[in-house]
């Protein structure tokens, strides 16, 4: 057996110097493999952390302009409403166009006085159980009022106020403040449930009143009107471009530069739960600041990117050594025999070839995927060396026109209009990056065609150390964000140029009320010259009487930081008297503290005269109305006294009267008799007539009182008839009763009913002709406002209600349970003119006549008379109509039939003995029942009275 070779002899050294070289140039290669290794990969995961940082981007801009678009409806409209909303959001196609969004709002601001109308007015809009939400005592309110779509989790945020939680508060104020779209910090959605629960932040836009002016933070927030919004749920949001089974790095965001699990906001493996990572050797971290608020982005490769990374260098590594030991084994063996140190050294080059030709093929191969990653990506990517283009994606032809072999070894200079503009651009880059290694510029670049566009820059060193080597560029146009932004400008000059025609006078003042700026119109209203007001201040345009008030005005709002408003007096250049409003808002400077204020000047001159004219009317009016007053007073002491001076010699006259007719003591001849009888007639009618006036007036008064008590309808209706008979027989009137057996019981004061039938039945009979017919009808019917179209209610009352008596009453036994009349409701949806009180005038309580309105009767009768109708409740009604075939009534005698002591001079109507009470009085007492009278007439024809009052429930 041999023995083994000495390596460490001199024949051996030279295999050792082969090895050592061998080391050498595989650990050169290694080191040169992996840092190529480390660029790419850095490289790829810049490339999709980029990708990511772009979208957010681009997709919190989207959401902007949508929530603008909502701002911008509320300014065009005076009034925007549920539907309005619904249609404009479901234009928009959100599910389409801007995935991840959660919904789009609107929240209203609402002041504490305005509260409680507020929520009843969204109730009666169909929301019965509204409220806003949380409930208690604050300074301001908000309620989101609209958020479509307007259904699942969206539900839950409906009436709830934003503005009582602090993060939302802050995002909230801080958009009214700076007129701009703000984003909020952290928070959990109210649509969140037990389920599912995600991170969530809400995007504001404030949305302003028309006419307010918004040139300060203070002026906005006196002019903000609410806030159009969009809630997100945090992974919803991500998740609708980041496919966390696709992507090969890992994305966590945090809110606020705090990197810790209380800010996490979106973790991509949310599977694992969030921890904080190790130190990788490639990873990221991006602060954006999106709306007025920062987000950390922080980025590190998944398994997935690791795996995909090239193994060159551990190949390289192992296959250096493993040559570099066989390389050693064949400078060994060269010791002992050539020629097996050169098939040795032969076999050893073609495998190190081949390994080259593996190496140079997987380089190839990763090249080509960091090729199609540029491509890719959204944004133009450029790898430049002092400004000359080494490498460039496809999305350079969209920015400048120019495909990118065109740009190849080029310097940027090609894409700039002068040297000027390209020198500008280049001192501003390289000292950014020199400075931190990262630079950011808005430049004006010149496309191939020789048009002009506006692209941002984003650039960053490959290497710090070395600036040599070149930096990596990103880029992408803002040509449309700086026409927006010019266009904004143009705005404002448009603004001032309003502001400096406006009907009213502008005026600026400091701390120490100083006037500092008037506008014209100012200096026109009262009667100076510009630098006459800012060199002798308010104190010479305001009068001398109204200076200690005026004084005193200012320093408290300058003290309190409250808005200024008052209306005082000021004298002109030529000693002219005018009366203006002055309104102005507070100001503060940098640091917080008042600076003074800006406000408007009103000449109110006119108004002031006005208001004079109009204070003299109403004195006059008072003065008429206390007259009024003291006559209807005397009426009624008049009428008092009356009562009992009519009364008792009427009741002597009727009673020794009758005693006559009667043959007391003794009978009387024929002719005595009659005349006796006469006598009592008479009397009789007189005090009917002295009665009713006193009822009537009583009425008017509202000295009336209600016994109610349940009728039995069809038998009240029918003793009513009975007592006609005789009347009726004389002229061969056919009398009929319809009244249907089930009719309920109505709840009325039996005595006044009686007096309203009775004076009906009396006046049909009465105006019929000899052979002709009434017919007395009662049955329920639905509420006038459905049945005659009615449009202006009458003013609520509540009418006197006494108990009824124990006892008997018309139409019902036993004792009665009394139930004060409803006031009536306003109508919905109807504007209410109420009508003058009756004691305003005879018979003001009767509108202007309603001529064939009647539904279902257009055109059949040529006229009808329909109170306004005072019942709005929407019950049932009792309905009882009295129809004859007498002479009728024309339309233009219809307003006077109610009016007290009228009659009508037509036809049998002369004949017809009559006070002109009766119907005046019937309409008062339907009224007192909060029921009224209708006519139908037509001349030659007849007539139908209608009694409707409104029907109750009794008692249990």
């Amino acid at each position: 057996m041999s023995e083994f070779p000495n390596l460490f002899s001199r024949k051996f050294l030279a295999a050792w110097a082969v090895l050592a070289l061998s080391l050498a140039g595989t650990l050169v290669g290694w080191q040169y493999a992996v840092r190529l290794t480390e660029a790419r990969a850095q490289a790829q995961l810049d490339a999709a952390a980029n990708a990511v940082v772009s979208e957010i981007r681009r997709r919190m801009t989207a959401y902007e302009q949508v929530l603008h678009a909502g701002a911008a409806l509320f300014a065009a409209s005076d009034r925007v409403t549920r539907a309005e909303w619904r249609d404009f959001v479901t234009h928009l196609k959100i599910d389409e166009h801007f995935p991840g969004i959660q919904g789009i709002g609107f929240a209203r601001r609402i002041a504490p006085t305005e509260l409680a109308a507020h929520v009843r007015a969204v109730r009666a809009g169909g929301f019965p159980g509204y409220t806003v939400r949380p409930e208690g005592a604050r300074e301001i309110y908000t309620a989101v009022i609209y958020l479509e779509p307007f259904g699942g989790r969206n539900l839950r945020a409906f009436g709830f106020d934003m503005f009582s939680e602090p993060v939302r508060r802050e995002a909230m104020l801080r958009a009214c403040d700076t007129a701009n779209a703000a984003l909020s910090g952290k928070v959990t959605l109210v649509q969140e449930t037990e389920r599912d629960v995600q991170a969530g932040f809400l995007l504001y836009v404030p949305v302003y009143a028309k006419v307010s002016p918004r040139n300060t933070a203070a002026e906005r927030r006196a002019a903000l009107a609410g806030w159009a919004y969009a809630p997100f749920r945090m992974n919803d949001f991500m998740r609708a471009f980041v496919d966390p089974g696709a992507s090969i790095v890992d994305v966590d965001i945090f809110d606020g530069a705090a990197v810790d699990a209380a800010a996490l906001l979106f973790d991509l493996d949310e599977a694992r739960g969030f921890r904080q990572p190790p130190p990788a050797l490639w990873q990221r971290q991006d602060v954006l600041d999106l709306a007025g608020h920062s987000w950390t982005l922080a980025f590190r490769p998944r398994p997935a990117f690791a795996a995909g990374l090239d193994a060159t260098p551990h190949l390289i590594l192992a296959g250096g050594v493993f040559i570099s030991l066989l390389l050693f084994a064949i400078a060994a063996g060269l010791a002992t025999t050539r020629e097996r140190a050169y098939a040795l050294a032969g076999r050893l080059n073609r495998e190190l070839r081949q390994s080259h030709d593996e190496l140079e093929s997987k380089v190839a191969e990763r090249t080509a995927e960091i090729e199609h990653l540029l491509d890719a990506s959204p944004m133009v990517i450029a790898y430049l060396v002092e400004r000359r283009i080494v490498k460039v994606n496809r999305v350079v032809e969209a920015l400048t026109g120019y495909v990118p072999k065109e740009l190849l070894g080029q310097t940027t200079r090609c894409l700039y209009f002068n040297e000027e503009d390209y020198e500008a651009a280049g001192s501003a880059l390289r000292a950014q990056l020199a400075e931190t290694g990262r630079a950011q510029l808005d430049m004006r670049l010149r496309r191939k065609n020789g048009n002009g566009i506006w692209a941002r820059f984003h650039a960053r060193l490959l290497d710090a150390r070395d600036p040599a080597r070149g930096a990596i560029y990103l880029a992408e146009d803002i040509t449309e964000q700086r026409r927006s932004e010019a266009a904004l400008q143009e705005s404002n000059a448009r603004f001032m140029g309003l502001v400096t025609s406006s009907p009213v006078g502008i005026f600026q003042a400091d701390a120490t009320s100083r006037t500092t700026y008037a506008s014209p119109r100012l200096c026109e209203i009262v009667g100076r010259g510009e630098a006459d007001i800012l060199k002798g201040g308010w104190e010479r345009v305001v009068h001398p009487s109204d200076r200690a008030e005026v004084s005193h005005a200012i320093r408290h709002a300058l003290d309190t930081g409250e808005n200024f408003f008052h209306e005082h007096r000021v004298l002109t250049s030529e000693g002219a008297v005018k009366w203006v409003q002055v309104q102005a808002s507070p100001v503060s400077d940098a640091a917080g503290r008042p600076a003074g204020h800006v406000g408007t000047l009103t000449d109110i001159t006119e108004r002031k005269r006005a208001e004079e004219q109009i204070s003299a009317q109403i004195d006059e009016i008072v003065r008429q109305n206390l007259a009024v007053a003291e006559a209807n007073r005397a009426r009624g002491e008049f009428l008092n006294t009356m009562r009992h001076e009519l009364r008792t010699p009427l009741n002597a006259i009727i009673g020794f009267a009758e005693l006559l007719a009667q043959g007391i003591p003794q009978p009387l001849p024929e002719a005595q008799r009659q005349y006796a009888q006469d006598i009592l007639d008479a009397g009789e009618g007189l005090l009917k007539l002295v009665n009713e006036i006193l009822l009537y007036n009583a009425g008017e008064s509202g000295a009336l009182q209600l016994e109610l008590q349940p009728i039995e309808v069809k038998s009240f209706l029918a003793e009513r008839l009975r007592g006609f008979e005789r009347a009726a027989g004389g002229k061969r009137i056919a009398l009929a009763c319809e009244v249907a057996d089930d009719l309920p019981r109505l709840l009325a004061d039996p005595r006044h009913l009686r007096t309203i039938i009775d004076h009906l039945l009396d006046n049909a009979v009465k105006f019929t002709e000899e052979g002709g017919s009434v017919t007395l009808r009662a049955g329920n019917s639905p509420s006038p406002v459905e049945a005659e179209g009615a449009s202006t209610p009458l003013p609520p009352r509540t009418p006197r209600v006494l108990p009824a008596a124990r006892g008997g009453g018309a139409g019902g036994e036993g004792a009665t349970a009394v139930h004060p009349l409803p006031n009536p409701p306003p109508s919905r949806g109807r504007k209410q003119n109420p009508l003058p009180s009756p004691i305003e005038g005879e018979g003001a309580f009767l509108p202007s006549p309603l001529v064939g309105e009647g539904p279902g009767e257009r055109g059949l009768r040529p006229s009808t008379l329909s109170p306004t109708l005072p019942h709005q409740g929407g019950g049932s009604y009792m309905e009882i109509s009295i129809t004859d075939t007498g002479v009728g009534i024309a339309a233009e005698d219809l307003p006077r039939l109610f009016k007290p002591f009228t009659q009508l001079d037509a036809g049998l109507a002369r004949k017809a003995a009559g006070t002109g009470m009766g119907l005046a009085l019937a309409q008062r007492l339907a009224r007192l029942h909060d029921g009224y009278i209708k006519i139908d007439s037509q001349p030659g024809r007849g007539s139908t009275f209608t009694v409707r009052l409104p029907w109750q429930p009794e008692a249990p």
